[in-house]
């Protein structure tokens, strides 16, 4: 079996969904993560997830030493960091053939369902979106050609120096990808766009926004197993403001809404959503 590690640097307050993410990614035994942040860390440990305290300005340090630039982010536009988080964390990948880059406003599901032994086998890259780079999933083949191909795009010092966010992991990675694969030279370079996409994400959530369910360690809809490898809370994280159970718990079950996840079922939920409409025009 491929190894994949999966890095993220994150600076302020943990989300109030945390717990979910976390044991979602603990249910992943097989791909290891490691964490970057300023937060306290979980006491409950699991043996795939490995944190490192650190603040905003020692990881600049930390980046700008690794990158011979000058790093000066603030935490959001950190993300355009991540195409080069092979070369950042060099120190940390070694013995791994794939490394990612990912969100934590999120619940994973099995993503070993989702990206198979031959699929790592044949591809560099892989991401959960049709036609663009996944800031919130793409993992990485860890080799030179693959850890400094970043380096290929013109402007890639001003992008990763400017204190503004300019959207290096997503598009301008795309855009770079696609030239690349009309020049002599890449044709070895082979790239997986997921279709179809493998998240539930802002148009998903918007058009059935009740109905997601985490058991056991897949994502499910509406009671069925879902096509999706994890959701994406993309506007959710200005409403999620609550969850059931905390860091350290190890439920079989949970459902995400748009306002909390709960331990209910989608189905109890529905009907106290219902209850609340009647009660409320009586």
């Amino acid at each position: 079996m491929r190894k994949i590690r999966m890095v993220a640097p994150y600076f302020g307050t943990k989300p109030v969904w945390f717990p979910a993410f976390y044991y979602s990614c603990a249910m992943n035994p097989t791909i290891d993560w490691l964490f970057f942040v300023d937060f306290e860390i979980p006491t409950t440990k699991y043996p795939n997830i490995q944190f490192e305290t650190s603040t905003i300005d020692e990881f600049n340090q930390f980046a700008s030493q690794k990158l011979n630039l000058h790093i000066q982010k603030e935490p959001w536009p950190l993300v355009d960091l991540k195409p080069a988080h092979g070369v950042i964390f060099e120190e940390y990948l070694n013995g791994y053939d794939f490394w990612g880059h990912f969100d934590i406003d999120l619940v994973w599901g099995n993503i070993r369902n989702f990206i198979t032994d031959d699929m790592l086998d044949y591809y560099h890259i892989i991401t959960t979106r049709r036609d663009e780079i996944a800031g919130h999933f793409t993992i990485y083949r860890n080799i030179p050609e693959i850890n400094h191909l970043f380096e290929q795009e013109p402007d890639y010092k001003t992008h990763l120096t400017q204190p503004t966010g300019s959207q290096f992991d997503e598009l301008i990675m795309t855009n770079l990808l696609n030239q690349l694969g009309k020049k002599d030279g890449y044709q070895w370079l082979n790239v997986s766009w997921s279709d179809p996409e493998r998240v539930a994400g802002l148009v998903d959530l918007r058009r059935h926004p009740y109905g997601w369910q985490w058991k056991n360690g897949d994502i499910y809809h509406n009671g069925r197993l879902s096509d999706k490898m994890y959701v994406h809370f993309l506007e959710w994280k200005q409403s999620i403001h609550h969850i059931d159970f905390e860091t350290g718990d190890h439920p079989p079950m949970f459902t995400i809404e748009p306002t909390g996840i709960y331990l209910k079922s989608p189905f109890r939920l529905a009907i106290e959503r219902g209850l609340r409409a009647w009660r409320s025009i009586r």
